[in-house]
């Protein structure tokens, strides 16, 4: 799974809401802030990754 994608679900559920309500990629889909996340990061390119570059740096 991409890291940001990783990121993003564990920062939304917990764990026993992983298991519990949301242990497969269907219902995962279907939480509202999860769905609005994929909705965001599928316009970026397949190669984005959110961690490349720093503020600040060059």
């Amino acid at each position: 799974m991409h890291q940001v994608c990783h990121r993003k679900i564990h920062a939304v559920l917990s764990e026993a809401e992983l298991a519990h309500d949301y242990a497969d990629a269907e219902a995962l889909r279907a939480h509202p802030e999860i769905a609005r996340f994929i909705a965001w990061v599928q316009r970026k390119p397949p190669e984005w990754n959110a961690w490349h570059r720093s503020a600040g740096r060059r």
